[in-house]
């Protein structure tokens, strides 16, 4: 397999992850008995989400050529999990619901690009659901109760469908109005500048 295509995009995730947790220790034995009692109230809150790692700019994920239905049904259903505790989100497993699960990243056709060392002590954080089965993914990174979303995948880019033999789907990247506005003021610049040239011809 060819090596996973990844974002641009660098992750800083040092302020928002913690400290890491040797295996085989349990956190109770590392951290005083506040902090645990801390994690233990947190997985009864509700999940909130954060759009502080989103990325756009994968050619996989750019949203380019959606329909705003779509845009509809990923609101409903993030209002819908923001509603849910992190261990009512979590119990979401891949064969109910929300269809919650870890990503198989062996499997994947990108990878989130952080270092490797998170990838090993945080893989079970990453995670993904389901917007509704033929409305796509949201993925991302699970700390606490903060859903870090990294990737909106509506058309099913990170796992393509293998029943349907189907490869990635890729769209241009979808330009937002003041970067029409933009394109459109660089047209008229030229536009401007080659009627000049004319002028000074005759």
């Amino acid at each position: 397999m060819s090596n996973p295509k990844t974002t641009k995009r660098k992750f800083n995730l040092s302020p928002v992850l913690p400290d890491k947790i040797p295996i085989g220790k349990k956190p109770h034995n590392l951290i005083s008995k506040e902090q645990y009692e801390e994690i233990e109230i947190r997985k009864n809150k509700e999940l909130i989400f954060s759009w502080r790692f989103f990325d756009r700019s994968h050619n996989l994920f750019n949203i380019g050529n959606i329909d705003s239905p779509w845009f509809i049904s990923l609101f409903d259903c993030l209002q819908d999990v923001s509603r849910l505790t992190v261990q009512e989100f979590r119990q979401q497993s891949e064969r109910r619901g929300l269809r919650v699960h870890p990503h198989n990243w062996d499997n994947a056709s990108a990878q989130f690009d952080m270092p490797e060392e998170w990838f090993e002590q945080y893989e079970d954080n990453c995670l993904q659901f389901s917007i509704s089965k033929a409305r796509g993914r949201v993925h991302g990174i699970l700390i606490e109760n903060v859903f870090y979303i990294v990737w909106l995948d509506p058309l099913h880019n990170l796992y393509p469908p293998k029943e349907r033999n189907r490869k990635v789907l890729e769209y241009p990247y979808p330009v937002t109005e003041y970067e029409l506005l933009e394109l459109e003021n660089d047209y008229l610049k030229q536009e401007l500048s080659t009627c000049e040239q004319l002028l000074d011809e005759d």
